[in-house]
């Protein structure tokens, strides 16, 4: 349920339902986060689940926000008997960085840079809301943007919305990232919402048999912009 507050802004009362289904996630977000914090850079969860505006379909995003060894992720992963669906290798425009998207069951999605984040690639967990397995532990709850373009402030009962159009400086000082961060967030949600789905430069999606050093030198041979993108180490 939800009640109004002022003009723009909307105060969202959580039902139980509502916390049944955060809490399901954040059990399996943790079971995952364990599973992989020994790794370096730590991961971490990104969005909603962060923020607690979830819903039954919602994803659990994690995210590393440094390059790492696929190898690494993979070895943990099968440690921890984490079964992999599929994974795909998706490089969006020439500026961005080349990932690496492992997808596992109850929709977890595990995102690995291939190669360096841009500045707003940086920030994007900050300004979608980022907590790490200890937050989670604590219950602990972040504000951020969703892909709607509402600012969520998680409350003690739910959280408080408003549109984030016309207020992108009071959102880079409250998330603590540049104005650069959310004018080119907002510029490509509002795009991608006007023009629907945009296509990739590389995208490929693989079973989760077929090797990924062997995928991704496939694709790379394939596209010489992309070979220079890559570090070898990923290759």
């Amino acid at each position: 349920m939800w009640q109004r507050r002022g003009n723009s802004e909307r105060y969202v009362i959580y039902s139980e339902e509502h916390w049944e289904i955060l809490n399901a996630l954040r059990r399996r977000a943790v079971e995952v986060l364990t599973c992989l914090e020994a790794l370096r850079p730590e991961p971490c969860v990104v969005g909603s689940v962060a923020r607690g505006d979830v819903h039954k379909d919602s994803d659990i995003d994690i995210f590393f926000e440094e390059e790492v060894a696929p190898s690494i992720v993979l070895t943990r992963m099968d440690i921890c008997r984490l079964e992999l669906l599929w994974y795909e290798v998706i490089w969006a425009s020439p500026s961005t960085a080349v990932k690496l998207v492992f997808q596992l069951e109850f929709n977890v999605k595990i995102t690995v840079p291939l190669s360096p984040l841009t500045p707003a690639e940086k920030e994007f967990p900050l300004y979608a809301g980022r907590v790490f397995l200890a937050d989670i532990r604590r219950g602990q709850r972040v504000p951020g943007v969703n892909k709607f373009l509402q600012f969520i402030q998680p409350t003690r009962e739910g959280h408080i919305e408003w549109y984030i159009v016309g207020r992108e400086e009071e959102v880079a000082r409250r998330l603590g990232v540049s104005l650069a961060t959310v004018l080119e967030r907002k510029h490509f949600r509002l795009k991608r919402l006007r023009e629907g789905k945009s296509g990739f430069i590389v995208h490929g999606k693989f079973d989760p048999s077929y090797p990924v050093e062997k995928a991704v030198r496939e694709l790379a041979e394939k596209n010489s912009l992309l070979r220079r993108k890559i570090s070898d180490k990923f290759l």
